[in-house]
């Protein structure tokens, strides 16, 4: 499940320029990729992976498609938000950014730029962006109600998530990688008290979090209690 593997997939979403060999072999290497799609921790230089070769097929489909349809309807906030969504999801983060940062220029009060362009800069590892973007989506969506958000295969169909709980759930992550978990657990705890409204996967996702977040911070007795509601669902 993607809520239970955010951290791993920091760690694979990319290949890492460690390929053996001598440093020229590498730098050509590297080269032919292209510029990397972000820059890990510890300095490395992260590419973009092509998608399985069982699925490349129906990603490129989507993405021509997704480029097609903002071509023709370039002020249509939902043809903007979707061709982001696909670059995404095929690995194409930076140009992902760059489109959902022309889509803020044009609709500053939608909340589900903010929320997309925040969640790709947590991809890239920016944390202080995300932190900024995702705390701007928060201002937005208050005393708003909830909205669905369609998968990335067909926007047509509904998933688990919610804008308001996928704003939450991102801006307590990008707060967790940042080592600041005193601002993660507020930001889960929102993100709970949005999941209770929505469902159970939304439900175990936040509170998986929120007790990973609750231990880093010695606060056991309240991480305790944030597993024994898991039971009662």
């Amino acid at each position: 499940m993607r809520l239970r593997t955010a951290l791993m997939a920091l760690v694979i979403a990319f290949v890492p320029s460690l390929a053996p060999g001598c440093p020229q072999q590498t730098a050509d290497r590297d080269s032919e990729r292209g510029a990397p799609e972000a820059m890990s921790l510890l300095g490395t230089p992260l590419y973009r992976v092509e998608p399985a070769p069982s699925a490349k097929a129906a990603v490129d489909e989507r993405l021509a498609k997704a480029r097609e349809d903002l071509a023709r309807n370039p002020d249509d906030a939902d043809a903007a938000l979707w061709l982001g969504r696909q670059l995404a999801g095929a690995g194409f983060v930076r140009e992902a950014i760059a489109v959902y940062s022309k889509a803020i220029a044009k609709f500053p009060a939608d909340a589900r730029f903010y929320r997309h362009r925040g969640h790709r800069y947590v991809t890239a590892r920016q944390f202080d962006q995300a932190i900024a973007d995702l705390t701007k989506a928060t201002q937005l969506i208050a005393g708003r109600p909830d909205a669905s958000e369609p998968t990335t295969a067909d926007r047509n169909v509904m998933s688990s998530e919610t804008l308001q709980y996928g704003i939450w759930y991102h801006l307590g992550l990008a707060h967790y990688l940042k080592g600041d978990f005193k601002n993660a657990a507020k930001a889960y705890r929102e993100c709970l008290a949005v999941a209770k409204k929505n469902n159970d996967d939304q439900v175990v996702g936040a509170s998986d979090w929120l007790y990973m977040t609750l231990r880093r911070l010695k606060a056991n007795d309240e991480a305790a209690k944030v597993l024994a509601a898991i039971g009662q669902v």
